[in-house]
């Protein structure tokens, strides 16, 4: 069954069991009630389409550009552009090879090793796309609709993290890949 629901929120409710009355130590009788709490992840979306929290892309260079596929979006060589461009080397400046792509973890919520946090700015211009901030370096750059691929709506922050496409199975082991991580560039 392929349900639409309306809203986009996180909901609490409670339940309550009751269990019988007792007598407490001075010989009242007490009631006793056990409380549990809920969440409910409500969308907008059709069932079928709430995906992960927890988004990865992988980006490469094509013709000079970021770029990304993701097939399930239907997005061939989307590119990073006014200055998502500037932001994608940023985060991946410490990943040797990165030319030929590498994989960005990215999410709303907060990511335990995300290296860079991007703050939503401002709607783009006639409200197509959105501007996102990273407020230690104060570069700025805009997200187009292809966004919406990820998330409901735009979201008030990005957490993102970029690490090196892993490395391919050899004689069934991986080989071992040494990278030098960069610093923190959290907000």
């Amino acid at each position: 069954m392929n349900m639409t629901v309306a809203a986009l929120c996180m909901e609490s409710t409670e339940t309550a069991t009751e269990f019988p009355s007792r007598m407490n130590r001075k010989g009242k009788n007490q009631r006793i009630t056990v409380s549990t709490t809920t969440r409910v992840a409500v969308s907008s979306r059709p069932s079928s389409q709430i995906g992960n929290v927890i988004k990865v892309i992988k980006p490469y260079l094509s013709n000079s550009m970021w770029v990304f596929d993701d097939e399930t979006c239907g997005l061939v060589r989307e590119p990073f552009v006014c200055g998502a461009d500037e932001i994608i080397s940023r985060i991946s400046e410490h990943i040797p090879g990165r030319e030929k792509g590498f994989v960005l973890v990215f999410s709303e919520h907060a990511i335990p090793d995300a290296t860079m946090v991007v703050h939503h700015d401002r709607k783009g211009e006639n409200g197509v796309g959105d501007y996102y901030v990273h407020r230690a370096s104060g570069m700025r750059g805009w997200l187009c609709p292809a966004l919406m691929c990820y998330f409901p709506k735009a979201p008030k922050a990005i957490y993102a993290v970029a690490k090196p496409i892993s490395p391919p199975m050899v004689g069934g082991r991986k080989q071992t890949v040494t990278t030098k991580r960069s610093t923190k560039q959290n907000e």
